[in-house]
């Protein structure tokens, strides 16, 4: 038991090194209300549909079915939304999220005639069309008790472990002022673990996001090229 926490802990400290070199994913910044209000300190707990988002090795342990969502808007300009469902079968549980974000009305600039060019006046330019984006995930998750996978039940700590997984796939755009082939689509992959130690207070969780490799296909990939 030591020797596998020092593991979890040492790879719980190198996973958030990967995070720099990742684009922008909207699960990661619009799960559910619950688990916004505990600061995003949920990947241990992961007990309900948030888990999605968080650590999918909870579903493992949720039985029946949830539904989750959240929506709203930052400074009357950001728009954000999500949902996200689970259900429990016999074979495993199984969820479903979308997590969404848009920016649209934003005016397009130009640099004021005559200005100094080391020191450029920017103004908003009235003809050009209203630029916007838009950035989507639709998440495919499945959870489940190691104990119940053939050959998996034989490992250690197997009747204490649950294990996830998330597909996850991307849509992403920018439209408006003359922008050709802003739009983007790609595929990403989550994994992650829950222990429940002897201690009936105490549940550890490690998750890795976005960890398809460029060559599998873990990149966006945009219509300009």
């Amino acid at each position: 038991m030591r020797k596998f926490l020092v593991i979890l802990i040492v790879a719980v400290l190198t996973f958030p090194a990967w995070g720099q070199y990742m684009a922008q994913d909207p699960t990661r910044y619009i799960p559910n209300a619950r688990v916004l209000g505990l600061g995003k300190a949920y990947i241990g707990l992961a007990d309900d549909a948030g888990a999605i988002y968080s650590n999918p090795a909870g579903l493992a342990s949720i039985g029946g079915w949830q539904l989750s969502s959240m929506s709203g808007k930052f400074l009357d300009e950001f728009n954000y939304l999500s949902f996200s469902g689970l259900y429990a079968t016999q074979v495993g549980v199984f969820g479903v999220g979308f997590a969404g974000t848009s920016i649209s009305g934003a005016y397009a600039t130009t640099i004021e005639a005559g200005s100094d060019p080391a020191d450029p006046i920017i103004t908003i330019d009235p003809s050009q069309p209203l630029m916007g984006n838009y950035n989507n995930a639709l998440v495919f998750s499945y959870g489940n008790e190691l104990k119940k996978i053939r050959f998996l039940d034989q490992l250690p700590f197997a009747d204490r472990l649950t294990f996830g997984t998330n597909v996850k796939m991307f849509q992403v755009g920018l439209y408006g002022d003359g922008i050709v082939g802003g739009n983007a689509s790609g595929y990403e992959l989550d994994l992650g673990l829950k222990l429940q130690p002897p201690q009936p207070w105490l549940s550890l969780g490690i998750t890795g996001q976005n960890l398809l490799p460029f060559s599998m296909g873990g990149k966006l990939s945009y219509a300009s090229g």
